[in-house]
Order: structure tokens, then C-alpha cells, then sequence
């Protein structure tokens, strides 16, 4: 039996998995805490540090995160000064940086390798040949980007030279584990399965040093799955590891919890861990020929007390950005870009016409929510007496609500005001991209507006991975699988035979998607079979299933 106890600073957890992970802290043993959408695994991941600070107050920790934004979490929430928070790359950059000669046997051996085995090696399109004597006089640099005759390798090459270091090199082993004396590992799922292979290993090789490895994550949750190690299971099996589950939800109404509990497949059964909502869950579905989202959200009761302007508490969740393009009306600028990435992607991932675009927007934004310091330093205009912001003022509100509609008027008037300036390298874009720019520049601007609002966040629009990892009052779930056949959700519902690794990468995205809700949530699905309604029924109970 789970019962809870009062640990740091009144905070509640469950006595029963704090005891088993001080076990193994004390008895040296690696361990991993499995625990479900809403478990407080971070927050749990913050009670460890605590226990082995307690322990060892000098002991030094590695904790390792999957984004910068859980560094920052983190580092801010952390008093430890012995602690050291990174993302998996700047960790093993770090590791590895100081011992260039083995670097560059490591980096001059992978691309050799390409040639024969592409998964583990590295790409190299050039003439020159890339190999110890070429690299003899250069420094290997870690940047965003990759160019090889430099020296500068990016974030999928980190990943590989360090793994065959490691491999290569049992003293780097050695070194680490003298240096860490426990290394915490958050989102472990998502951790490449080369990163795992190091730590669970071949650091595993020599048992006269020994740390303490520990793992945090659900296996359910690896919607990566191209990029992650997915679950350990096999190390646990192997007593490499010991498994401490973790099944309160702190998060999710008792109706949502009941929902996932039937979609999950690997043992974890949560429950309400206290003063969780009842909540409300719908699978709603459509058999007419076209259907309109806005117009099933304007038709149906079950959403009348829903804000979609309040993007911090509703959420409407599509598998793909195409999906959402036709439904936020901005298809037709996407359709004119190559690669998605060049105009959804971050500001490292798009390209600079784009970056351009968004800089323009984001002063309208800041303006529109009267941030206006904030404004001031990302705009050209300078401010040199108390007039000229209501100069800025003016030219600010012709930019949004002028005449000026296509996307080439919204540049320029940026440019002609003082706003957002049309540099050379903006020109120089232009240039060489020229068939590309005459097909986005008559384009109405309201459609790059609409952009900027839905990658920022600022719309009720996200995708299905896009909201990992974030939790909401209201989610509605639009089950379209979009053309992309790495999923398909008429395989999950019907079980189909012969289709299992997509049925099992289409469960997970479900049971992410379902696992934001707080409260209310809304599952889609246009035309279903009978048996997808059949099992509809089953996981959401007869009285949950309503026609639109």
C-alpha cells in the first residue's frame, strides 16, 4: 500500500517510492523511477538530489535534461553548488572536449565508417580526404552547425565521437566516474540509445569504480522514437538497474487517469494521487462526408464553457503542422516552403526570409500586449525624446492595421519606418532565392501573422508532440492521421494484425495527447468503423461516445 508522508519543505510523496530510492542510493545500486503522465517525476528527480545531498554533501552530481528550458528549471530550483545541470550534448562536449587527439582518431575513424555502415558513422560529401593527418593541425569545435573541414562538428556528431570514445578509451569511462559520483538522467526515453550504451555499458566494464546511475521517464512517453532509447526494460531484466514505479497522478481528473490506465500496455497503473477533479471525457465523432472543426466546436454543447483564446488553458491538438495549417488558415504560405522547418522551425532552423518576418510580427506582438521596453530593444527606431514613442506608436499601428496587406508591403513598411530594417543579408536571400520570394510575397499578411502566433505558442493550435511535457485545463484531440503512415489510429482502435510498431508509436502520441488534460478532455474522430467505436466504448465508457 502507497500512503504519503511529509518529506522537504511540506511537501506530499509518496513514502513508499522515497524509501525504495533511498535504498538504493545508500546501497550504491542504480535505479530507475517509472512513473506515468502527471507523477511529478522532475519534482521527484529535485527530492533525489536532496537525499544524496543528505548522504554526501560534497558528493559531485551530473543531472542531465533534454531541453535548455529543464536546465533553467532546474539550476532555479537547485541550492546545490556541487551540481552539475546540462543538456546530454554539452554534458558529453564537456566530457570529451579536452582530449583532441582522440577526438580526431574518433572523428577521422566515423567518417571512414560511413561508407560502410551510415547509422553509426558519419556523412562527409566533400573531395578533400577527412582523415588524422588532415584534422593534425585543427582544433574540433562543438557548434549548432556542421562544417567538417573546419574542425566543427554539431549535435548528432557529439553523439557518436563520444560514444566511440567511451567505447574506444575505458580511462574516459574511469575519469567520469571518478568526476561523477552520480549522474541523474531526466526523460531517459528520450535519450539516445548511444548515451545509454555509455553509461549502462560501458561504464559498466569496471566494477572497482562505481557511481550511481539514475533514470527518470516513462517509456510511454517516447514519441521520439527514431531519436530515443525508448525503455530499458532489458537492463532492469538484467539487474543492472532496479525499476522504483511511481503511479500517483497528480495532474489528470480521475476520468482522464481511468482513460490513460486502459491505454497504457506496460504494468504502470496510476491513480488520483489527492483532490484530483472528476473531469469529463467525450469521443465525439462525425459520419458526414466534410466535416469543420469550427463548426463541431460552435455545434456542440460539451464546449460551451471553453476559452480557445485562452491558450494557457485550452488546447487543440493536431498530428501534423499541415493539419493545422488548413484549420488556422495558413496553408497557402506553407505550400510555397520546401521544408517546413524553413518557416515552422525555430529561430536556428529557419531560414533568415522567414527570421525577418518573425522579428516583424514579434513587434506587433509586444506592442499589441504593451510590453513596450521589450519592444523598444528589439526594434531599429530609435527612441531619443518622449515624442518619438508616440511616433512609434503610429507607425507600429499602420504596420498592423494599414493598408498595406501582402507580405513584400509588411517588409518594406517595416523597412521605410525604422521598424525592422531590410538588411544586405535579408537582400542578399532574396537574391538567391528569387523564384521562391515572388511565390510568398504577394501573399496576404495575415497568413505570417498567423504563423508567428502558432509556433510562439500564442494560438489554441499545437501538434501532438508539440505538448509533451505541458499540461491544460481543456484538450481536444483531432484524430487525423494526416497522410503520414507512421501512425494511424484506425490501427490502434481496431488492433489490426501485422501493423504492431505502428500501433504501438500511434498508442503513445494517444496517450500523450490524452495525458495533457487537467480536466476536460475531447477526443475526435471523423467516419469511424464499428469496431472503432466498439473499442471507443470500452475505453471511454457507452455514455461518453456522442454523434456530432
Amino acid at each position: 500500500m502507497e500512503y504519503t508522508t511529509i518529506y522537504k519543505g511540506g511537501i506530499r510523496m509518496a513514502s513508499v517510492v522515497i524509501d525504495d530510492i533511498k535504498k538504493h542510493i545508500d546501497n550504491g545500486n542504480n535505479f530507475l523511477l517509472s512513473g506515468g503522465a502527471g507523477s511529478g517525476k522532475t519534482y521527484t528527480l529535485m527530492q533525489v538530489l536532496d537525499l544524496i545531498h543528505e548522504k554526501n554533501p560534497v558528493a559531485n552530481i551530473a543531472c542531465i535534461t533534454y531541453t535548455n528550458v529543464a536546465v533553467d528549471e532546474i539550476k532555479s530550483r537547485s541550492p546545490y553548488e556541487n551540481l552539475r545541470v546540462s543538456t546530454i550534448h554539452d554534458f558529453l562536449w564537456d566530457v570529451i572536449k579536452s582530449y583532441q587527439p582522440n577526438i580526431k582518431k574518433s572523428l577521422a575513424y566515423l567518417i571512414t565508417l560511413y561508407s560502410t555502415d551510415n547509422k553509426a558513422g558519419i556523412k562527409y560529401d566533400g573531395e578533400q580526404t577527412l582523415d588524422i593527418a588532415y584534422f593534425s593541425d585543427k582544433t574540433i569545435e562543438y557548434r549548432d552547425y556542421r562544417k567538417l573541414e573546419e574542425g566543427i562538428v554539431w549535435h548528432d556528431d557529439i553523439l557518436k565521437i563520444a560514444h566511440h570514445m567511451f567505447d574506444t578509451y575505458p580511462l574516459l569511462c574511469n575519469i567520469i566516474k571518478d568526476k561523477f559520483q552520480y549522474i541523474l538522467v531526466d526523460e531517459y526515453q528520450d535519450t539516445d540509445k548511444q548515451v545509454i550504451e555509455i553509461f549502462l555499458d560501458f561504464f559498466q566494464r569496471n566494477k572497482e569504480r562505481q557511481n550511481v546511475l539514475a533514470f527518470f521517464g516513462d517509456s510511454m512517453q517516447s514519441i521520439y522514437d527514431t531519436k530515443g532509447v525508448g525503455n530499458i526494460t532489458h537492463y532492469v531484466t538484467a539487474d543492472i538497474v532496479k525499476e522504483v514505479k511511481k503511479e500517483d497522478n497528480y495532474r489528470c481528473s480521475e476520468k482522464v487517469i481511468e482513460l490513460i490506465n486502459k491505454v497504457r500496455n506496460d504494468g504502470i497503473v496510476q491513480k488520483a494521487a489527492k483532490d484530483n477533479k472528476i473531469g469529463n471525457i467525450t469521443f465525439l465523432y462525425s459520419n458526414r462526408d466534410n466535416v469543420n472543426i469550427k463548426n463541431i466546436k460552435q455545434e456542440n454543447t460539451i464546449f460551451k464553457d471553453w476559452d480557445f483564446s485562452n491558450t494557457e488553458e485550452t488546447k487543440e491538438l493536431y498530428l501534423t503542422h499541415r493539419l493545422i495549417a488548413k484549420e488556422f488558415e495558413f496553408e497557402e504560405i506553407l505550400s510555397k516552403y520546401p521544408y517546413a522547418d524553413d518557416l515552422l522551425g525555430d529561430e536556428t532552423r529557419r531560414n533568415r526570409f522567414s527570421n525577418h518576418l518573425f522579428k516583424i510580427q514579434e513587434i506587433i506582438y509586444l506592442y499589441d500586449n504593451k510590453r513596450y521596453n521589450e519592444l523598444i530593444n528589439k526594434t531599429n527606431f530609435k527612441i531619443r525624446k518622449l515624442s518619438d514613442k508616440t511616433v512609434l506608436k503610429n507607425k507600429i499601428e499602420e504596420l498592423r492595421t494599414g493598408t498595406k496587406n501582402t507580405i513584400e508591403e509588411l517588409i518594406d513598411l517595416a523597412d521605410k519606418h525604422g521598424l525592422i530594417v531590410r538588411d544586405d543579408k535579408l537582400n542578399d536571400f532574396i537574391k538567391e532565392n528569387e523564384d521562391f520570394y515572388n511565390a510568398v510575397k504577394g501573399l496576404d499578411k495575415k497568413q505570417i501573422e498567423k504563423v508567428y502566433h502558432y509556433v510562439e505558442g500564442h494560438s489554441p493550435y499545437s501538434t501532438q508532440h508539440g505538448v509533451k511535457g505541458a499540461e491544460f485545463e481543456n484538450v481536444f484531440v483531432i484524430l487525423d492521421n494526416g497522410r503520414w503512415n507512421q501512425y494511424n489510429f484506425q490501427y490502434l482502435f481496431e488492433s489490426t494484425a501485422g501493423k504492431e510498431s505502428v500501433i504501438e508509436r500511434t498508442r503513445k502520441i494517444f496517450y500523450v495527447c490524452c495525458s495533457r488534460s487537467k480536466n476536460n478532455l475531447v477526443v475526435f474522430y471523423h467516419k469511424p468503423t464499428s469496431a472503432t467505436i466498439a473499442k471507443a466504448k470500452d475505453w471511454f465508457g457507452e455514455e461518453n461516445i456522442f454523434q456530432t
